[in-house]
């Protein structure tokens, strides 16, 4: 179950909205997932910003670079700019050519170099859906174990191998950090590496009030943790925090990072309980973590910047000539992801549609449609994706420019933007169905529901099925459009959503009972098991 929960029993002294003298078991629960809607975050701004390479500092069990390494569903715009009807701003692909992973816990970096390490098998005997997406752009994966106060690399050859990072993402992870390595975080990560954005989370300490009755302001000593450094007499989540802030004090201390090493910074916060408070706090409370966007405002910064960079170069190569065995940086794995012998290599027109028939055709993968398919059901094929080199353009190509049957006096292939609701949601490329008008239907044999094949039929008559065809394409409707097979793949749509940086997670539900934390935790970013874990810190 994924909840916090609190229990609690009181002498009367505050009764329930109810009237009750007993409250037990505050539970709040969060739908999304709360790790889910904290990667989320993360990944709607990698994507928005369009990072190509980032660095996951305390990465943990590597739930985050394991969502990375998944190809990107076609090959990257190869326009930009254009107009294009296929393209848009909201891409849900993230095209990664370089991703770091950075922690100091061994055992929970054995299972992030598991996470990202290139697939192996080759698919033939799997589902289409089961199978290995072809990948369009060559990725590295770079996992190193090391302290995050340490400085990786040098000014002449760059930082962790690369002159320039498009982000830094830190996630649940500055609580977990000692009291004398907190003050070089922002020396490091915005001073030195100076990426173009840096993202962070935390948890927000006001929210811990949402566990408790309104007479307990924050959570006891006997179900959370007294802050261990001794510094506050605050009670925390985890055993491990060093420190939780309100929104206030995270807000303060992010702007004075911003403002030091010439960023600007963007504050937000996210987790809404799905019960309501009984007590309306909510507006008082705020939501359940904390989030910073910080933006770099310029490449060198003015003067005063240039010093302090000079003088965090100084400190970090002392630390870093001083370091042991266990802060020490030291290069753990390196994975090459290498792209598909086709991306951006398109073959010919009449290759595409040839491929296009034998998934639509009588007894293929998608023979069922009665000749219709979306787009997104047809790319999926990977024969039909290789063959356009990956370039969704080239499909959209072919049909536009298949050559009219010499017997026929219309087009036989024809795209029809698909109007349905359900679909709108999509980038345009997706929003759009192939009619195949050259597909025979024919009356199936009685076989197993797994394996349907259809016999000929050479005296089925068309003509009906043309007629609808052209009243389709004139009113198109969400009746005419849907099919059995449609309903289908949108029931079943998460599993096919490989390299969207949104793929289905199969991990465990993060259940924060008090005192329980995640499980498997380690380092700074361990995570509950699985590739689609939160990022947070552990004991």
């Amino acid at each position: 179950m994924d909840a916090y929960s609190y229990e609690t029993s009181y002498d009367g002294s505050s009764a329930s909205p109810e009237g009750d003298t007993e409250v037990k078991d505050l539970q709040v629960t969060f739908t999304p997932q709360l790790w889910l809607q904290r990667r989320t975050w993360v990944l709607n701004q990698l994507r928005k910003e369009k990072s190509t390479s980032v660095i996951d500092l305390g990465c943990g069990e590597g739930s985050l670079l394991a969502v990375l390494v998944e190809p990107a569903t076609c090959f990257p715009d190869p326009n930009p700019k254009s107009t294009n009807r296929l393209y848009t701003d909201k891409s849900l692909d993230i095209y990664a050519t370089h991703i770091v992973g950075l922690d100091i816990d061994p055992i929970d970096l054995a299972t992030a170099v598991a996470a990202t390490v290139p697939d192996s098998i080759d698919g033939t005997d799997l589902l289409p859906w089961e199978r290995p997406r072809p990948r369009w752009v060559d990725l590295t994966v770079d996992i190193w174990r090391g302290g995050l106060e340490m400085m990786n690399g040098n000014p002449d050859d760059g930082w962790f191998g690369q002159k320039e990072w498009d982000a830094i993402v830190s996630t649940e992870v500055v609580e977990h950090l000692p009291h004398d390595i907190l003050p070089y975080f922002f020396p490091v990560t915005l001073g030195i590496y100076r990426p173009k954005v840096l993202l962070l989370t935390t948890p927000n300490y006001n929210f811990n009030q949402r566990f408790v009755p309104p007479d307990r302001s924050h959570l006891d000593r006997e179900k959370g943790y007294p802050d261990p450094t001794g510094v506050t007499d605050r009670v925390f989540r985890h055993a491990d925090h060093k420190r939780e802030w309100r929104e206030e004090e995270w807000g303060d201390w992010c702007r004075a990072g911003a403002t030091e090493w010439g960023y600007s910074v963007e504050l937000g916060s996210l987790g809404v309980a799905d019960e309501p408070d009984p007590w309306e706090r909510e507006s008082i409370i705020g939501k359940a973590s904390l989030t910073a966007m910080f933006h770099r405002m310029s490449d060198d910064g003015d003067g005063e910047i240039r010093r302090r960079r000079e003088r965090a170069l100084e400190d970090a190569r002392l630390r870093s000539s001083q370091a042991d065995e266990t802060t020490a940086h030291r290069l753990v794995a390196q994975h090459a992801h290498v792209a598909h012998p086709s991306a951006g290599k398109p073959q010919s027109r009449e290759s595409i549609l040839a491929e296009l028939r034998e998934v639509l055709r009588d007894g293929g993968e998608l023979g069922l449609n009665e000749g219709k398919a979306l787009v997104e059901e047809v790319w999926m094929r990977d024969k039909v994706a290789t063959a356009c080199g990956g370039l969704v353009d080239a499909l959209f190509d072919a049909i536009d420019n298949a050559p009219t049957p010499s017997a026929q006096d219309t087009n036989e292939w024809v795209l029809i933007r698909d109007t349905e609701d359900t679909y709108l949601w999509r980038e345009p490329m997706w929003s759009w169905r192939i009619l195949w008008r050259g597909f025979v239907k024919t009356t199936p044999p009685s076989t197993p529901a797994t394996s349907v094949y259809y016999e000929e039929m050479s005296d089925w008559d068309p003509t009906p099925y043309e007629e609808e065809v052209l009243e389709e394409e004139e009113n198109p409707s969400s009746d005419t459009l849907a099919s059995e097979s449609t309903e289908e793949f949108r029931e079943n749509r998460e599993d096919w959503r490989w390299g969207w940086g949104g793929a289905s997670d199969t991990s465990p539900e993060d259940n924060f009972e008090w005192g329980a934390g995640d499980a498997n935790n380690g380092g700074w970013g361990g995570a509950s098991p699985s590739w689609g874990s939160p990022i947070v810190l552990a004991e």
